[in-house]
């Protein structure tokens, strides 16, 4: 009698978990609105338990390919998690049209019809900001209008994959790179999965149309090259990653202790040059004051899914003190990520021993006493966090998702009790990874 040969259960179980998180991405991209928190969270909370059973059990190389295959699923849909990409595209029409996007806001463009018709009416009504001039740097507004002008501005799934087709790019460049970056440091490739799978990498970049996601790949790419001591070109695709988002400014002095305080100054004259002269085509005085108003408003006047600041900025209201006072609160809070950041730069005695965990750590300082800490801001932290791994941001990446809450009703209303429980928990295995660094630095010594 022939013995009947079982399957491995190991591999059918994979395989169910394939299966199973790619119905489950299908079904977050394509069936659930944002304002149905339950319906998104119970899925959000399953594709991570999919995330970590995936992250255990596979290759690299099969993770790489699901990771890609992931993506293409991302790509293929239109947003219904974020409106952030409606602007993107008005953005790139006016670029398309010859018109400087710093110089109007959408409203005032529609309303005095330097872009008129129903593509763009429709996208008024879809936009988070039409009274707000935009501050996204040149080479988003580049990337912005080329994909207009590929892809068009109609209503649709095509003007969606369009805006969304160089995040696309972007992650797949970062899928293949962050392992021989890891490699450079002597940490294993295989933590790249902790990055590559995350679901909310996934949604918020390659789902929601973020952008965040070709930050990363350049920010990678310039610190790969700097390991091969090539810092001036190094230099200049960091220009290029602020020129997307302004917020790797923050790392420039974590590099003094990698390059010296010359090369630093001149890592940093390269990197501003860069940007200035992508700058030049939108040059006028308008622009600088519109730009200036829009990060002031940015900075001073908006509050999503702080803590600290929440706290800080509540108490101050309820003891009677002028609202003006509220105004002071983010600028010294940031006293705090600045010390954190000298710290890193400075000290030879930080238990972070490489660059890119530095980063991650900085800007998770940053976040922990910022007014506005979006989603998708955390993937920056989470790429470089897989250096030296760390589980707060793993926690962080997924009790994030309980920020969507606040989009289950119009007006939009957050809920303190479940912020207070995202934060409780992060700072809890921000304890605990605090307590094991420790205890590895002693057992070292």
């Amino acid at each position: 009698m022939n013995k009947i040969e079982r399957p491995n259960l190991s591999k059918v179980l994979i395989i169910t978990q394939l299966i199973a998180s790619m119905v489950g991405y299908l079904v977050l991209f394509r069936l659930i609105p944002r304002n149905n928190f339950i319906q998104f969270f119970s899925f959000f909370t399953f594709l991570f338990i999919s995330y970590y059973f995936l992250v255990k059990n596979i290759s690299l190389k099969q993770g790489i390919g699901l990771a890609i295959l992931l993506r293409i699923i991302a790509l293929l849909s239109t947003p219904e998690l974020s409106d952030d990409f409606y602007r993107f595209i008005w953005d790139g029409a006016l670029t398309v049209n010859n018109i400087n996007p710093y110089l109007y806001t959408p409203q005032h463009a529609f309303n005095t019809g330097l872009l008129c018709g129903k593509n763009f009416s429709f996208l008024i009504e879809k936009m988070n900001s039409p009274n707000y001039f935009t501050v996204y740097p040149p080479l988003n507004q580049f990337l912005f209008a080329t994909s207009v002008f590929i892809f068009g501005s109609a209503k649709g799934l095509l003007s969606a994959v369009g805006i969304k087709f160089w995040i696309f790019l972007a992650e797949i460049g970062t899928i293949l790179l962050l392992p021989k970056v890891l490699k450079s440091f002597d940490i294993a490739p295989e933590n790249a999965l902790l990055y590559t799978l995350n679901p909310l990498v996934i949604i918020e970049l390659c789902g929601n149309g973020h952008y965040e996601g070709v930050m990363i790949f350049l920010l990678l790419l310039s610190v790969y090259v700097l390991q091969s001591n090539k810092w001036g070109l190094s230099a200049i695709v960091f220009g290029l990653a602020v020129s997307i988002k302004l917020v790797p400014l923050l790392f420039i002095p974590l590099l003094f202790r990698k390059i010296g305080f010359i090369k630093l100054v001149l890592f940093s004259f390269i990197a501003i040059s860069v940007n200035v002269i992508l700058f030049i085509p939108y040059a006028s005085q308008e622009f600088l004051s519109n730009l200036g108003s829009s990060i002031h408003l940015y900075f001073n006047s908006f509050q999503f899914n702080s803590f600290i600041y929440a706290i800080i900025s509540d108490v101050l209201t309820k003891s009677g003190l002028p609202e003006s006072s509220n105004k002071i609160v983010a600028p010294l809070l940031m006293l705090f990520p600045v010390a954190a950041l000298a710290w890193f730069s400075l000290s030879k005695k930080s238990m972070l021993k490489n660059l890119p965990s530095k980063i991650s750590t900085t800007q998770g300082f940053y976040y922990f006493f910022s007014a506005v800490v979006h989603p998708w801001y955390l993937t920056t932290v989470l790429v470089f966090s897989t250096f030296q791994p760390v589980k707060y941001i793993l926690v962080w990446s997924y009790v994030v998702g309980l920020s969507y809450f606040t989009y289950r009703t119009l007006p939009y209303e957050e809920s303190s009790i479940l912020i207070a429980l995202e934060y409780l928990l992060v700072f809890m295995f921000l304890f605990i990874d605090w307590i094991i660094l420790k205890r590895k630095r002693y057992l070292a010594q």
